[in-house]
């Protein structure tokens, strides 16, 4: 495996050039040539014909890439995987913990995860949400905080329920509020329990991280909504106020 292999894994993910020397830290060599292999999307049978390697072997290692958050897994009669951009991997390597390659660079991803943030709100109609300066008027869609009553008739409507710790307190370490407040609630919950990261909730339990977040003045948000079919794929919750000065 050359440095070619992860110039060529960099474009695909589409990771920055300032983050290049980055991908050695988080991919082992013998783990570069199957990203590369799930560029587009395949069954791990189809890869083991394109790569000529065992199918056991690669099943362990995709499965582990994909619990480390480098696929996206799709059930489609069979199981299909595929990289997801560098964008998700840094978002999930970070909001997880998987930091302790990364020390010299956790500040600069997390920069980078929030500029990409704000360009992305910029550019989407309906953002998920937004940093706002303040004193500031509200002249666009911003995110969804909503009231107690309305986070409880979200998640009754939810197939999926999950919780882990707070994204944003563990990727920028700003508060110290409590960490286990982030609910996932339908696919996006199927995903995280499916890897490992988040356990699964009763409606009960939900309400009471909503009573925790209620009991330490925290708002409830929702976040990135599927507008088009109604659905909240993410839940977020206990998300402190935000003051840019």
């Amino acid at each position: 495996m050359c440095l070619e292999d992860y110039r060529r894994l960099a474009r695909i993910l589409d990771a920055p050039p300032m983050f290049l020397d980055l991908l050695p830290f988080m991919v082992k060599p013998d783990e570069v040539s199957i990203l590369l292999g799930l560029s587009e999307r395949k069954t791990v049978k189809e890869l083991s014909s394109q790569l000529n390697q065992p199918l056991d072997f690669l099943k362990s290692r995709v499965q582990n890439l994909y619990r480390r958050g480098f696929l996206k897994k799709e059930v489609d009669g069979e199981v299909y995987y595929s990289v997801k951009s560098f964008r998700s991997v840094i978002d999930r390597h970070l909001a997880e913990g998987r930091t302790k390659n990364l020390k010299k660079y956790v500040g600069a991803l997390a920069k980078y995860l929030m500029d990409t943030h704000v360009e992305r709100a910029k550019e989407n109609p309906y953002p998920g949400s937004k940093v706002l300066p303040i004193p500031q008027a509200i002249v666009e869609p911003v995110s969804i905080v909503i009231p107690f009553e309305n986070a409880i008739s979200i998640i009754e409507k939810a197939d999926s329920i999950s919780l882990r710790n707070c994204d944003c307190r563990m990727t920028f370490n700003n508060c110290n509020n409590p960490l286990r407040t982030c609910i996932a609630l339908n696919e996006f919950s199927d995903e995280l329990i499916d890897r490992g990261v988040a356990e699964s909730i009763s409606l009960e339990q939900a309400k009471e991280v909503l009573d925790e977040a209620n009991r330490h003045g925290l708002v409830h948000q929702a976040l990135y909504t599927d507008w088009v079919r109604g659905r909240f794929s993410i839940f977020v919750v206990a998300v402190p106020v935000v003051v840019c000065i």
